[in-house]
């Protein structure tokens, strides 16, 4: 999507971001192992948008953690 925009001219930003591993309804399966770092939803929120507010057009197309650190792909 960040690609197709660029080629349109069309001054945004896109970002794909990881919410982490977050305490819901969805995630509460046995997986016969532990999870670690397990977080709330509201948490992961307001890592996410902090990361969001800190992003230009420079950043689109790129995949950031709700913690603000950047996956290398």
């Amino acid at each position: 999507m960040a690609a197709e925009l660029e080629r349109k001219r069309y001054a945004t930003t896109i970002l794909a971001m990881h919410p982490g591993e977050v305490a819901t309804d969805m995630a509460n399966v046995s997986l016969g192992w532990e999870v670690e770092g397990i977080i709330n939803a509201e948490e992961s929120v307001a890592g996410m948008l902090r990361v969001v507010e800190q992003k230009t057009v420079v950043d689109t197309g790129t995949f950031w953690t709700w913690e603000g650190n950047r996956h290398p792909w």
